[in-house]
């Protein structure tokens, strides 16, 4: 434990003499499972000779560390074989869950002794524990790649850190002690993919990875660090090097669209310059676009995007660009009062002409404007004495009607009896329950949000509040249906809802093949949910696979609405969207957000509408969407400029094409040109029409 940064105290726990406790051992996986919690498998023993099998699990809940206590794990159909030096981390695995959690133990490596053969396979363990006794047991699932591409070749005593959900190794001991400098990945969705993330790292073994945020304050992104390890002959004697704070590599933080050259940018990713481009993670140098040209002010992630028209950028928003392929020069046909330069322009300017006829017209409309105001408040000052008594009375009114409804929705903690835990997040964790003889959900805060509770971190209580402020207002059939909330006797508030038996939509899609019937419906109940969210003035801002829910009887509804927020109703633009112009930031998941939430710019409903083309093309393709990219290329900053340049993932033309072009409408780069989700449904409900005729266009149907 630590006061400070300087002053670091250990404290030798309980579990060092407690009974049951894990033998004495070295080279083993420690990962932890939550914030209380921690895994240990394998190892060697004090000679590092005999390999361990074994897996403990340490329960660290107690804030007196004297009564942290070992578990030992109950291996199913039987252990994994004994190794040490293997490496592991606690994530989802594809193909591995439990009935509560989709995060598994996957192992990797390690050799049954120092100096002879080394393990090359990997294995997940996903973990059980019996509500009613509180023991742990585990099932080991041998991890095959699902596409039959190359897994990293066996190792020990290598770098490892689990990096958001991922699993990265770099270097390492191979075969016959030979010294490793490769690196790989194992990205929860996709497998094992192999990485330039340790190109000019020396050959090093023994050593730690972290990864740390960057030292520079204007790069928002995360670099990876080697720190201590060993090199030379390791059948001699160990030459030891200091390698800490040494950053060797950055294709983990230096997507396309930026280069690195230690000599110019020294550790630090620097973004491509308008007119050139980089198309591949690492590059050491931009490439100069024929004539200079770029789609945005910066530079492009790849060469396709040089000389490719953008109206808001080449034409100042006031003009249609074309490129002239004989010259690379953009040229600009503008509109309205706006002109260019002669007839091959390439920008577009308001003429003296137009702006003295604008200013005219402002001021003509500013007197008339005036006068039609002051006869308003005028008329209104009369008005609003009659009104103000009883104004105050309604108020009042209202008050004692807000608490009586506040007091139908509450929930005494002692009619819910808790089972077995079916979900879990960083702050929450949702149980199945039984409440008045109705088995439900309930959704509450773990240790983690209730550590933070106490420290007097609002943000956990906020979104607790958030999503019961919007659930207790909405009766819809695609929006999980709430029952009302309350507060258990340790502070943990809570609130019930109804049991989505088939879990999420992204477990329903990996289970089996839909037939477009049932893909459609499932895209129209969202957008009907949806709907009804945003006519009550709210946007979801985190819409996914993972926050739909799918009922016993297949029904998909709306859930999740912790990072839900009103809409800003002063600013209205385009198709139906209203524009948020106070909320910046992004909130939500990287892989289903909007390129204007990226960019940290005001944003309105439009970006739940991004979201919801992403789902449409999880239903159709039932994968997981940018399934190609490699970790370098799932950060913020490189996704955003992928969609900068139109990129979006690849729809099949097996796909109906009214289903395409919907999806294509839907993660349009402009937030005013995306329908409503009124819109989309009634394109569904065209497209099931079809269907049901069986006249779905250029789709196999």
């Amino acid at each position: 434990f630590f006061n400070n940064f300087n002053e670091f105290n250990w404290t030798l726990t309980g579990a060092t003499t407690a009974s049951p406790r894990p033998r004495t051992r070295a080279m083993h996986v420690a990962a932890m499972i939550d914030g209380t919690r921690m895994v240990v498998a394998g190892g060697f023993d004090s000679f590092i000779a005999g390999p361990y099998s074994d897996v403990w699990i340490l329960d660290a809940g107690n804030p007196d560390p004297q009564l942290w206590a070992w578990q030992e794990v109950a291996q199913l159909p039987e252990p994994m074989m004994a190794r040490g030096g293997h490496c592991g981390a606690f994530i989802p695995v594809h193909g591995c869950s439990s009935s509560h959690d989709p995060r598994c133990l996957l192992i990797f490596g390690g050799a049954p002794s120092l100096g002879g053969d080394v393990f090359e396979d990997t294995w997940a363990l996903a973990l059980e524990q019996d509500p009613g006794t509180l023991n742990y047991s585990g099932t080991w699932t041998l991890v095959i790649q699902a596409d039959g591409t190359p897994t990293p070749p066996g190792r020990i005593g290598f770098g490892s850190v689990e990096s958001q959900n991922n699993l990265i190794i770099v270097g390492g001991l191979g075969a016959n002690t030979s010294i490793l400098s490769d690196s790989w990945v194992y990205l929860h969705h996709f497998g094992w993919k192999p990485t330039s993330y340790g190109d000019g790292l020396p050959g090093v073994y023994y050593h730690s990875l972290v990864v740390v945020p960057s030292q520079d304050p204007s790069n928002a992104t995360r670099q990876l660090q080697a720190i201590g390890g060993a090199v030379g002959n390791p059948n001699t004697v160990l030459s030891f090097e200091d390698l800490q704070f040494v950053q060797y590599w950055t294709s983990l933080t230096c997507g396309p669209g930026f280069y690195y050259d230690p000599a110019v940018t020294r550790q630090f990713c620097a973004r491509c310059e308008a007119g050139t481009y980089s198309a591949s993670a690492g590059a050491t140098a931009c490439q100069t676009c024929a004539g200079a040209i770029t789609t945005n002010t910066t530079g492009a992630s790849s060469s396709a995007f040089c000389n490719t028209c953008n109206n808001d950028v080449s034409c100042n928003g006031h003009g249609i660009c074309s490129v002239d392929m004989d010259t690379s020069t953009i040229l600009c046909d503008c509109t309205g009062l706006y002109r260019g330069s002669g007839s091959r322009t390439t920008t577009c300017t308001v003429p003296v002409v137009g702006i003295i006829l604008l200013c005219i017209v402002v001021v003509a409309a500013s007197t008339v404007g005036a006068y039609l105001l002051w006869r308003r408040q005028r008329r209104a000052r009369v008005l609003l004495h009659g009104v103000a008594a009883e104004l105050s009375t309604k108020l009042l009114e209202r008050e004692h009607e807000v608490l009586e409804l506040s007091a139908a929705w509450r929930i005494d903690p002692a009619e819910v009896a808790l089972g077995e835990r079916i979900g879990q997040g960083a702050e929450g964790d949702v149980y199945q329950a039984v409440w008045h003889d109705i088995t439900v959900a309930i959704k509450t805060m773990n240790a983690i949000g209730l550590s933070l509770l106490s420290d007097g971190d609002g943000k956990a209580q906020a979104l607790f509040e958030r999503e019961i402020a919007l659930l207790r207002t909405v009766r819809h059939p695609n929006i999980v249906l709430f029952f009302g909330a309350g507060t258990f006797v340790d502070g943990r508030p809570f609130f019930v809802t109804e049991l989505m038996h088939r879990g999420t939509l992204r477990t329903v899609l990996d289970a089996q093949p839909l037939p477009w019937t049932t893909r459609l419906r499932y895209a129209r109940e969202i957008a009907s949910g949806m709907e009804h969210v945003h006519g009550l003035q709210r946007i979801h801002r985190d819409l996914k696979s993972t926050n739909l829910l799918v009922s016993r009887s297949d029904h998909v509804k709306v859930a999740d609405f912790g990072t839900s927020t009103l809409i800003n109703r002063r600013s209205v633009s385009g198709r139906g969207n209203r524009r948020l112009e106070s909320t910046q930031g992004p909130v939500g998941t990287v892989l289903w957000m909007a390129p204007e939430m990226l960019e940290g710019r005001g944003y309105g409903p439009a970006v739940d509408v991004y979201s919801y083309a992403v789902v449409l093309w999880e239903i159709a393709a039932q994968a997981m969407p940018w399934a190609h990219l490699g970790t370098a290329d799932l950060f913020p900053l490189a996704m955003l400029a992928r969609l900068r340049n139109s990129e979006r993932p690849a729809m099949s033309l097996d796909w109906p094409r009214a289903y395409r072009v919907l999806v294509a409408e839907c993660w349009d780069g402009r937030p005013a040109a995306r329908p409503s989700f009124m819109g989309i449904g009634l394109a569904l409900d065209t497209l099931l029409a079809e269907v049901d005729l069986g006249r779905a266009g250029d789709s196999p149907l």
